[in-house]
C-alpha cells in the first residue's frame, strides 16, 4: 500500500529569504523577472504552492535586479541573497504559515496563471463546483430541520 505521508514527505528546493531588516517580519519574499503577465502569474502561483512570496517583475532583460527582496507588510525593498534549502512538506507548509499564504489566495493566483480559455473553464468548473456544495447544504439543513420537527412530533404524541 501506499503511503502518501511519505510521497509527499520528499525535500524540494525552497528560496528563503530572511525576515524584515526594516519591520521584522517574515511576510518576505524575492523578485523575479517574467517577460509576460501570464509568466508572472505562474511564477507566483509556484511560489505560493512551495510557501514563497514571489513578486514578478515584467521586462526582457534578465541582468540582476537591483532590489531582489521585498516586505509584503511595509512595503520596504532591499538587495540580499537568497538561501537555497531543501524543505520537506511539513516544513514547506509552516513556512506557508509563517508568510501569510492561504489557500484562497492559491487558488486565486492558480486561476490568474491559466490563459483565457482555460481560466473560462476553471471558472465554470468552480462554479458548478461551489453550487453542487451549496445544494448539499441545503440538502443536509434540510434533512437536520425534518429531523428534528420528526423528534418534536414524537415528543406531542407521548405527552
Amino acid at each position: 500500500m501506499f503511503n502518501f505521508a511519505q510521497i509527499f514527505n520528499f525535500k524540494k528546493k525552497y528560496h528563503f529569504v530572511d525576515k524584515c531588516p526594516r519591520c521584522g517580519s517574515y511576510k518576505t519574499g524575492y523578485v523575479v523577472r517574467r517577460s509576460t503577465e501570464k509568466a508572472g502569474n505562474k511564477a507566483i502561483y509556484e511560489g505560493l504552492i512551495n510557501g514563497e512570496l514571489v513578486e514578478p517583475e515584467l521586462g526582457v532583460n534578465f541582468g540582476d535586479i537591483e532590489n531582489n527582496l521585498f516586505c509584503h507588510n511595509c512595503g520596504s525593498r532591499w538587495y540580499g541573497d537568497i538561501e537555497i534549502k531543501y524543505l520537506d512538506f511539513e516544513e514547506r507548509i509552516a513556512q506557508r504559515e509563517l508568510r501569510g499564504i492561504n489557500e484562497d489566495l492559491i487558488t486565486d493566483y492558480s486561476i490568474l496563471s491559466l490563459d483565457s480559455f482555460e481560466r473560462r473553464q476553471a471558472i465554470k468548473i468552480m462554479n458548478r463546483e461551489k453550487r453542487r456544495v451549496e445544494k448539499a447544504r441545503q440538502k443536509a439543513a434540510i434533512k437536520q430541520e425534518n429531523a428534528v420537527n420528526v423528534k418534536k412530533d414524537n415528543v406531542k404524541i407521548k405527552k
